[in-house]
């Protein structure tokens, strides 16, 4: 940063504020000057008393900042053998020819909806839990029961207070058979419902949403005739997005939309309950894929989910985050914000004692690549302990890089 100014998202490494001895690395979320606000997970700013509006994370960020929720090329064998419901499921109503069909165990799916029939795909969100795998464990029978996609972390070995997160996407690997018909792709969220519909026979797009004004943005891709291609759909920080292997496509009318910061506060998710056959917009089923006179298979079906940040300025006696709908920290001249990706488990500028900023002199600069992560190493790992400087340290040897996590830092 001495020759370019920090910017908003940028992974920064800054001391301590609070033991400047210590170097530590967080997201970039606040610039000097302005106020910065959490609500509803997302991140507003204002500056001059001015109502605030939703930070909008640029592209590389966007895609960068997805979480998986669920990978359909990881689905449980032990699961679905002690019948647990597959997340995604044809969307024909009972007692008629289903539409979709997965012959490996919902790793991937196909459909032929000749003519003018249409055949959708939902997924519904089914998390198992510590009783499951249990019950699994003693060979008993588990199954499932349906929720909404939260801010949980898998690697949060702590008992945390859920959020509702609504800020999704999803992508698939979409391999086209025939030469015409359509493909949407849909996502919920506070039982709004947001689509891309495609003509694979032109290639044309148009978003469909009741949170757009205007005319309906439509754009030209390249999913025309007989192909495969990977598409990710998202629907974050008040923004649809369209994606196709990898290049984001540009539409001739805004895809974004302007709410007010008290929606964000009192959103709230659509529990109904979602029943195949019944087209209800709900939260409980908050994804899907419809195709229209298509020939078409899914692989590699993910749904991901946007960074949920908690409103906490606090910490409880027994030891929870302190939260509130809505958080407001301003900055001065110099200050800048900084939050952790893992929210419910990052001690940053949320919860600092004296302050909430750190100062320009305190960021020592941008952080670029990961050279060398965590360590692999085999079961029967010898330990060997020492200390540094009397810190007691551990390591397991013989013991090797994690060569898949090195890379930059996004």
């Amino acid at each position: 940063y001495d020759y370019v100014a920090p910017k908003r998202f940028d992974v920064v490494v800054f001391r301590y504020p609070e033991d400047a001895k210590t170097n530590y690395i967080k997201r970039l979320i606040g610039l000097p000057g302005e106020t910065v606000s959490i609500a509803g997970g997302d991140i507003w700013t204002s500056r001059d008393a001015a109502e605030p509006t939703i930070a909008r994370k640029p592209t590389a960020k966007l895609r960068a900042m997805l979480q998986c929720v669920h990978d359909s090329r990881h689905e449980s064998a032990e699961l679905a053998q002690a019948g647990w419901p597959s997340r995604w499921a044809d969307w024909a109503a009972p007692g008629t020819a289903p539409g979709w069909s997965s012959a490996d165990g919902g790793r991937s799916w196909a459909v032929r909806a000749a003519g003018a029939a249409s055949a959708t795909l939902r997924y519904r969100h089914f998390m198992p839990t510590s009783d499951d795998w249990e019950e699994l464990g003693a060979g008993g029978r588990v199954d499932g029961e349906l929720s909404l996609i939260d801010d949980f972390q898998p690697y949060n070995a702590m008992a945390t207070r859920s959020h509702w997160v609504g800020d999704l996407a999803v992508e698939a690997r979409l391999e086209n058979q025939g030469d015409a018909g359509t493909v949407t792709l849909d996502l919920v969220e506070a039982g709004r419902r947001h689509e891309a519909r495609i003509d694979l026979s032109t290639g044309g797009v148009e978003l469909v949403s009741s949170s757009l004004g205007g005319p309906a943005p439509k754009a030209v891709t390249k999913l025309r005739g007989r192909g495969a291609w990977t598409v990710l759909f998202a629907n974050v920080d008040d923004e649809l997005s369209l994606f196709v292997d990898g290049r984001r496509i540009v539409f001739d009318q805004p895809t974004t939309w302007a709410a007010p910061i008290g929606s964000a506060e009192a959103a709230k998710p659509v529990r109904d309950e979602p029943r195949p056959g019944v087209d209800t917009a709900t939260d409980l089923a908050p994804a899907g894929v419809t195709a229209s006179g298509a020939t078409i298979g899914l692989s590699g079906v993910r749904v991901l989910r946007d960074i949920f940040y908690i409103g906490a300025d606090g910490i409880s006696a027994v030891g929870g985050m302190i939260e509130k709908p809505r958080l407001d920290f301003p900055l001065e001249a110099d200050q800048f914000f900084v939050l952790g990706d893992n929210s419910a488990a990052s001690k940053d500028s949320r919860l600092w004692l004296e302050g909430h900023h750190v100062d320009r002199n305190l960021i020592v600069g941008k952080a670029l690549t990961i050279f060398w992560p965590h360590a692999w190493y085999p079961s029967w790992a010898v330990p060997v302990r020492f200390r540094v400087r009397g810190n007691p340290i551990e390591l397991r040897l013989p013991s090797w890089p994690n060569f898949g996590r090195m890379g930059p830092v996004r």
